[in-house]
């Protein structure tokens, strides 16, 4: 299972400041398999990591990016459902989205929003010489039948992985590659 940092981990951390990381890591599974579990839903995740994150930290400093961090999930919140979409910060530079996505194509444009929202912002990095601003790359995997969350998950970080091999700043679904 991903190490996951999420609001409804952090909601539980508040409520049951006593249940173990496990238990937390569960609990926030187990939302997830009640979206898969509703009639007639489809889940998708996404998989996003900011591309050349490490690079930005090691030139600006933590403080300022940390501040990338916020500002770059902000802009996720923003494009995200509220209230059914599960967002997680699941290493320094990745995040993990789970939503209720129909199609391929719902999916697929969801993650190109996410995208094209971090892009927008415009947070410079001139020493990324093909951007030079900070961008993401996004993965995404539908739930087919009784795929579980560590199934799903790992098929976004197979796509997140080829999005990131494609040289950055686009979305891969599967084997396809979405430049903008």
């Amino acid at each position: 299972m991903c190490r996951i940092r999420s609001l409804v981990y952090q909601y539980i951390r508040r409520k049951f400041p006593k249940l173990s990381e496990t238990d937390i890591e569960d609990a926030v599974s187990e939302t997830f398999l009640k979206m898969i579990q509703k009639k007639d839903k489809s889940v998708a995740v996404l998989g996003g990591d900011i591309d050349h994150f490490k690079e930005y930290n090691r030139f600006h400093g933590t403080k300022k990016a940390d501040k990338a961090l916020t500002e770059i999930a902000n802009a996720v919140k923003i494009v995200s459902k509220p209230y059914t979409d599960i967002i997680c910060h699941i290493d320094s530079d990745k995040i993990m989205v789970c939503t209720e996505a129909e199609t391929d194509k719902d999916a697929v444009e969801f993650a190109e929003d996410i995208r094209s929202a971090v892009r927008t912002m415009d947070i410079t990095f001139a020493e990324n010489r093909l951007f030079h601003a900070l961008t993401v790359s996004v993965g995404v995997a539908r739930n087919g039948y009784r795929d579980d969350f560590d199934t799903i998950y790992e098929k976004a970080m197979r796509s997140l992985y080829i999005a990131k091999k494609s040289g950055g700043n686009c979305v891969a679904y599967k084997d396809t590659v979405i430049k903008e």
